[in-house]
């Protein structure tokens, strides 16, 4: 089940590449749209109290069919921001919404095969961005759908992945962390198999101080700069293993 290598390993010339300094390689490299960010927002106190009502909510599905919300609006962010959403949650009685994952994520790859897509988002990519399919306003349409609930006494939490990304197994793609600090930002069996303590083929390793700090970034950044009350973490316990126990 092996190549058998009889000869020394050695250079020979004629394996090199041939390299043209002068080639523009500017096709293929991946393009980014850069924003300043918005005006951090001055700190407030959270809007939750004690045996308030959280309502947790997939962003797309909450208003895509909602007959009152703007075609070209439901299914957003923006649109927990309309009127009528606004008072169906007041009449609720909610003291808080919990937004499942809207950061940017990818289809395990599995489901493509099949003609099914992750509506859940639990897959990530980055932490930080957001997916521009549920915020095509940026950072913007959500510090302005925050400032919206927040007027009208209700907080908003958000469901943040930090204990896997969707780059998968040994076998995923390379998106983020992997082409970035694998060996940093992945836990890794003693063999060097990645861990898999979430079941989706890889598990982030919070308790490495570059891991910790991105965290804590990502946290300050939503309060920051769209004001948002708190935060849920999705399969918290993985988050506080160290050394793999």
């Amino acid at each position: 089940y092996a190549v058998e290598v009889d000869r020394p390993y050695q250079y020979h010339w004629r394996l090199a590449a041939k390299r043209n300094e002068g080639a523009d390689t500017s096709s293929l490299m991946p393009k980014a749209i850069a924003h300043s960010l918005p005006k951090p927002q001055p700190p407030q106190p959270p809007l939750f109290r004690p045996g308030g009502l959280i309502y947790e909510l997939n962003v797309r599905s909450f208003t895509m069919l909602h007959p009152a919300v703007p075609e070209a609006q439901r299914g957003t962010i923006a649109a927990l921001a309309h009127p009528a959403v606004v008072e169906h949650l007041k009449r609720l009685g909610v003291s808080a919404v919990e937004l499942m994952p809207i950061t940017a994520s990818i289809d395990e790859r599995h489901l493509p095969p099949l003609g099914l897509n992750n509506a859940w988002g639990y897959n990530p990519v980055t932490f930080m961005a957001l997916d521009p399919r549920l915020a095509p306003g940026g950072l913007s349409e959500l510090r302005d759908t925050v400032a919206a609930l927040s007027e009208a006494g209700i907080g908003t939490i958000l469901d943040l992945v930090f204990n896997h990304t969707g780059e998968s197994d040994r076998l995923g793609p390379t998106l983020s962390l992997r082409g970035l600090d694998a060996r940093t930002y992945y836990r890794h069996m003693p063999d060097g198999r990645l861990a898999n303590d979430t079941g989706t083929g890889n598990t982030v390793a919070c308790d490495h101080p570059v891991v910790q700090r991105m965290v804590l970034d990502t946290l300050r950044h939503f309060v920051r700069h769209a004001g948002v009350d708190g935060f849920r973490f999705d399969l918290a316990p993985v988050l506080g293993r160290v050394d793999g126990t």
